[in-house]
């Protein structure tokens, strides 16, 4: 049996304001900001790909209260809705769930988002995606220790075992990959020092689901 997997502690330092996202968004300049409120109308198919996960056990909460999985959406640039903290536990979220990351910093290791709770503790991991993978649109990241150890086994890109998750280190690492082994538009990988964990981005949400979805049903 491998050992429960910590997760859920923000190890970036966070600066988070809470309200309303859609409220926040509108103080955005011209362009940006009209851009960010046409993504944030494929909420529903966001959140509801969440539920999906969260009822085929890929996201949800261990029996220690620790929860862990999140999905994200890029609104515009490296702007991004993401399932908050702590949130593991609900199998429905609902726009109370999610927070906008507004600024994400590697190297400084800071986080700003906005929104009625606060960020995950994998938003950090969540921007270099973005900002390595250009045609991204959406993160999913899931526990499976089915998948984590079947990829691994086939192969599959990893970070190090030695990089631990929501650190600097990772999201250099996460960037590299992306860069060196994967592609700009979509691709899996495994952050192999965070036990259980899979990471999966594309072009869109239903994209993003499938290519976990995929390989998920070869479990059984």
């Amino acid at each position: 049996m491998t050992a429960e997997p910590i997760d859920g502690v923000v190890k970036y330092q966070a600066s988070h304001t809470r309200g309303d996202v859609e409220t926040s968004l509108r103080t955005l300049p011209a362009g940006i900001r009209e851009t960010a409120l046409d993504a944030l109308t494929l909420f529903p198919e966001l959140d509801a790909a969440r539920t999906t996960l969260h009822d085929a056990g890929l996201i949800g909460v261990y029996p220690s209260g620790i929860g862990y999985g999140n999905v994200s959406l890029r609104l515009a640039g490296n702007l991004f809705l993401i399932s908050g903290s702590g949130t593991g536990s609900s199998r429905l979220l609902g726009k109370q769930g999610y927070s906008l990351v507004r600024a994400f910093d590697p190297l400084e290791n800071t986080v700003a988002s906005f929104g009625p709770v606060q960020a995950s503790s994998e938003s950090m991991t969540h921007g270099a995606v973005y900002g390595a993978a250009n045609k991204a649109r959406c993160v999913i990241h899931i526990h499976s220790p089915f998948l984590f150890t079947s990829l691994l086994a086939e192969g599959f890109p990893r970070t190090p075992e030695s990089v631990a998750y929501g650190t600097p280190a990772l999201s250099r690492e996460v960037a590299r990959l992306i860069t060196e082994e994967l592609s700009p538009s979509e691709g899996v990988f495994v952050t192999a020092g965070h036990n259980e964990g899979v990471f999966a981005y594309g072009e869109s949400i239903a994209s993003t689901l499938n290519l976990i979805l995929s390989l998920n049903m070869t479990k059984d």
